[in-house]
């Protein structure tokens, strides 16, 4: 059926809920504050969330641990003498933007170096190609970049491109997207670990269905890194 024009997630929500058209729902790009996850808890809709929340009801999920594969990504960098590591971060109403710029920052904090190099854009291509533009015409620019996402990550990639050095700047995205295989240089990644999570998806889903407790129903599974050319200096 065609969506309403203007219509938001949650109208969506709502929408099918009203309609009796549903039984469960598997929502994304969840938000730190979902108002889909409230709604569908008060109506006591079955569903499950690609990515967490901070609801203060567990609910079912299936994320990455973008925290933890952030902080291990900036430790790399750290380990290879990087000190001017700056984050491209996505906005920070969504749950993996927030966590995985914690991460980043978590890092940089243990090191004791300033985390002041970081922009919010759009998680985009536009939107790394700006950033990186904007990061990398700082007074002290940074010697590496990691990218809340590959797209903003390939945006970065071209932003490089037209900077004398860009060359040299070390440049990590996150989601192990296909076209990352083929840029110039070819991107390290990062990606959350895991075999079949269509089928580990629809399985939580039956199993919220059948009224086992949420607590039951989370899987955070391990980020792991995609080893290619672009984080190393060139």
């Amino acid at each position: 059926a065609p969506v309403p024009r203007g219509e938001s997630d949650l109208d969506m929500c709502r929408r099918f809920v009203d309609g009796r058209r549903i039984d469960a729902m598997l929502l994304v790009r969840t938000k730190r504050h979902d108002e889909r996850v409230e709604f569908l808890q008060s109506r006591g809709i079955p569903f499950v969330t690609n990515g967490r929340t901070e609801s203060p009801i567990p609910h079912p999920f299936i994320d990455g641990d973008g925290f933890a594969g952030f902080h291990a990504a900036t430790v790399r960098f750290l380990s290879a003498g990087h000190r001017r590591i700056a984050h491209i971060a996505g906005p920070q109403e969504y749950y993996f933007a927030h966590v995985r710029r914690m991460g980043w920052k978590a890092a940089m904090d243990e090191a004791g170096l300033e985390a002041d190099l970081c922009t919010e854009v759009a998680p985009t291509e536009q939107g790394g190609y700006h950033a990186a533009l904007e990061l990398l015409h700082q007074p002290s620019p940074p010697t590496a970049l990691i990218c809340a996402t590959d797209e903003m990550a390939i945006g970065a990639l071209r932003a490089l491109r037209e900077i004398d050095g860009g060359n040299a700047i070390s440049i990590v995205g996150h989601d192990d997207l296909p076209m990352g295989a083929f840029t110039s240089p070819s991107l390290s990644t990062m990606r959350m670990t895991g075999e079949n999570l269509g089928v580990s998806f629809a399985s939580l889903l039956l199993r919220a269905i059948a009224g086992e407790p949420a607590e039951e129903l989370q899987e955070l599974h391990a980020v792991e890194f995609v080893d290619r050319d672009s984080h190393r200096p060139r």
